[in-house]
């Protein structure tokens, strides 16, 4: 069971920032890895799913063994796509910042995002996240991810239940991208979560994307156990 990852002041703020807001700008840090991909392309769902223009950008690709991402092709980047990318700063209401602690991490698109009028929020799981001049931040430096950040946001907003099987494979991407294997997390019952979802259509680029994170010993604890259907289904 997902506990709730939010305060309720952040619950609040989150809420009414999404509730007000039409047009919505996604970003993540420059030199995407596979959190930042994953994170924005699981958090555009969501918002998507709420009835909201979304548009992600990043500030330079991701490498090419992430360009199999489902929607990874809806993701533009800064450099390749300026105009593009400036005209949808200007036109957002509300800037997401995922998987970094200040837009400077941004570095040619940090001017642009701070200079814009929008309401913005960092969601985040790096250590000391700039608060001024945000209008809502979650931090939680003790999660895996930003992705399982993420997932964890969209549970307690009631957003699950519509989590497509593409996004949670977004998502898991992004959560496997920041630690060795799954078994060596703390936060076990995510990766149920996903599993949930069936991702047994990804198992071929899973193993292309992270040759060597593969779990390779069962767990005795009882609530690993369905780690080993995981991997007999999904890896």
């Amino acid at each position: 069971m997902l506990r709730p990852i939010l305060t309720n002041k952040e619950l609040i703020q989150l809420m009414e920032l999404i509730k007000d807001s039409k047009s919505v700008f996604i970003c993540g840090h420059r030199g995407p890895d596979g959190d930042a991909m994953g994170a924005a392309l699981g958090w555009r769902e969501y918002l998507l799913n709420l009835g909201k223009d979304v548009f992600v950008a990043m500030p330079n690709p991701c490498p090419d063994f992430l360009r199999w991402m489902p929607c990874a092709q809806q993701v533009k980047f800064y450099s390749e796509s300026t105009a593009e990318v400036s005209a949808a700063i200007k036109k957002a209401d509300l800037i997401f910042l995922l998987d970094m602690n200040e837009a400077g991490r941004t570095q040619d698109m940090a001017a642009e995002l701070i200079a814009s009028k929008a309401k913005k929020a960092i969601i985040d799981h790096h250590l000391n996240p700039s608060c001024e001049g945000y209008d809502c931040v979650v931090s939680r430096p003790k999660l895996s991810s930003t992705s399982e950040l993420v997932l964890r946001i969209i549970h307690q907003l009631g957003g699950y239940d519509r989590l497509t099987r593409s996004a949670a494979a977004c998502i898991y991407t992004g959560m496997m991208t920041e630690i060795r294997s799954f078994i060596d997390t703390p936060h076990f019952c995510s990766f149920e979560k996903i599993h949930q979802k069936g991702l047994q259509g990804y198992a071929a680029l899973y193993s292309q994307t992270f040759p060597r994170r593969v779990v390779k010993r069962p767990h005795s604890r009882p609530s690993f156990n369905a780690s080993r259907s995981f991997r007999r289904n999904s890896l």
